[in-house]
């Protein structure tokens, strides 16, 4: 099964309702550059590129309409990232939280797993523990953006919902239920089921 991370929801920029939620993966978003950049240089830790780096790329991305990570989304667009976008930033907003989780959970089960080694060398320890909280705020405050901007959350909520259940609609499949019994001809699709 293949999970589809194009966005169908609401495009254009954010709603004032998620600028607080925003503004907080904003502020996790900055650490995550700067825990992931201490980590590559001076740890030597090349999961970091593939996880945090991966992950953080696609937070800039999402958030290259705030005025404070604006130049940062542009040189990333310029380097090849542009066609990720598709115009809104809504586009990324999937894409990081798959990654965001990933990365999340990698480094919590590195921490875990390697607990021994972390807790005897707070040069590596402390590195990691703000890696995986900075990664699980983000996470979190993604999420919440989502259920704001969702076609089912606070500000996509469609006001009509129950009739268009009644008249045959799915909210998931977003189309006409289909009878099996009834077979389609384009005089049945015309008519209501």
């Amino acid at each position: 099964m293949v999970m589809p991370l194009s966005y169908s929801g609401q495009t254009g920029p954010f709603p004032d309702v998620a600028r607080p939620s925003l503004k907080q993966l904003r502020r996790c978003l900055w650490g995550m550059w700067m825990v992931g950049a201490f980590r590559f240089f001076f740890l030597q830790d090349s999961q970091v590129f593939f996880n945090l780096f991966l992950a953080a790329t696609a937070g800039t991305l999402l958030m290259k309409d705030d005025p404070e990570m604006s130049r940062c989304a542009g040189c990333i667009m310029q380097m090849g990232a542009a066609t990720c976008v598709h115009g809104s930033p809504m586009g990324c907003l999937l894409p990081f939280l798959v990654l965001g989780f990933m990365a999340f959970f990698t480094d919590l089960v590195m921490l875990w797993s390697h607990w021994q080694f972390y807790r005897t060398a707070p040069i590596v320890f402390v590195p990691v523990v703000f890696s995986v909280v900075l990664e699980g705020l983000a996470v979190y405050f993604a999420v919440q953006v989502f259920n704001i901007v969702s076609p089912n959350g606070e500000y996509g909520a469609q006001p009509n919902i129950a009739a268009r259940i009644q008249a045959g609609y799915s909210p998931l499949a977003g189309g006409p239920r289909a009878d099996p019994r009834r077979p389609i001809t384009a005089e049945t699709r015309s008519q209501p089921q």
